[in-house]
């Protein structure tokens, strides 16, 4: 990453800073995560790597069959767009990260998790955590994210918003 955000202005990522661009997915392949012994362990493992700013979906390519897709394109254009929907593809889950000064502990984020299902409960986050949120795998939830004045969850500091989510293997 260190490279190609040193050959490519567009591409921004910082080695202190991380992935600081507006990602929706990133698909990931390679032996060290799809030969890890667990999701979460390849979900830790990008997320160490990556550091995204913004809220990102992690898929991993399981299979190593997206350097085919392009090929599959040319002759049959519609082929990529249902192989990246199959089971071809791993969703990890989706990572939506809070950015802030504030020191490790302090509560940053409320978060409201509404399922589909119409089921509904209520999440705090506090700086330099993870939570995981038990989301079946597929279903769509609307996260409502509240962050405290200091902290930025994607709309920048204190700013109140809802996003859409599928929950992956993970959450």
């Amino acid at each position: 990453l260190r490279g190609l955000g040193e050959r490519f202005t567009g591409f921004p990522y910082d080695v202190q800073q991380g992935l600081m661009g507006d990602y929706q997915q990133v698909i990931a392949s390679g032996a060290a995560l799809t030969q890890a012994p667990t999701h979460g362990q390849a979900m830790m493992i990008l997320l160490d790597g990556l550091q995204p700013w913004r809220e990102t979906t992690l898929v991993l390519d399981s299979f190593h069959i997206l350097p085919l897709l392009g090929l599959f394109g040319e002759a049959e254009p519609i082929l990529p767009v249902h192989l990246l929907d199959s089971d071809a593809f791993i969703n990890l889950g989706t990572v939506v990260p809070v950015v802030s000064d504030v020191p490790e502990g302090v509560m940053v984020l409320s978060m409201n998790v509404a399922m589909a299902s119409g089921k509904a409960y209520d999440v705090d986050v506090p700086m330099g955590s993870l939570r995981r949120l038990i989301v079946p795998s597929g279903e769509r939830v609307t996260l409502t994210l509240d962050p405290i004045p200091e902290a930025d969850a994607g709309a920048g500091p204190g700013v109140k918003r809802c996003i859409r989510v599928k929950g992956g293997s993970l959450g």
